[in-house]
């Protein structure tokens, strides 16, 4: 595992998920871990709650987003939630939808190194 890429908390939901499309699209790049965890408002990545002005659910957000990332791309992705109970409803969406979250940084890593190490070819 190697070159990661931290553009939060700069990046909106938009700019966030173009750069994990790039990233993916690369063919120097056999797999993801995405950590979408800004902890400010720039991407909607909190339930709604009248505290704040995000919606996971909304059209656009950064949940939704990867979720269509997710159905078109044929390289292993996981995504990595290392934050508090306030992040539940975003990874429950996206294991509702497929995608493997892990809780804990070094869980997604070991399971995508353990997934991914036998299926890449050799000349990579």
């Amino acid at each position: 595992v190697r070159n990661p890429l931290d553009i939060t908390p700069v990046a909106d939901d938009k700019t966030f998920c173009q750069a994990v499309e790039a990233i993916l699209a690369d063919k120097n790049v056999d797999c993801a871990v995405i950590s979408p965890l800004p902890m400010s408002p720039a991407m909607q990545t909190l339930a709604p709650s009248k505290f704040h002005k995000e919606d996971l659910s909304r059209e656009g957000s950064t949940p939704r987003r990867l979720i269509d990332i997710f159905r078109k791309t044929d390289k292993p992705m996981v995504v990595s939630l290392d934050a508090g109970e306030i992040y539940q409803p975003m990874a429950d969406l996206l294991e509702q939808e497929g995608i493997p979250v892990f809780r804990r940084s070094d869980d997604a890593v070991k399971f995508l190194r353990k997934y991914s190490v036998p299926r890449i070819p050799k000349s990579t």
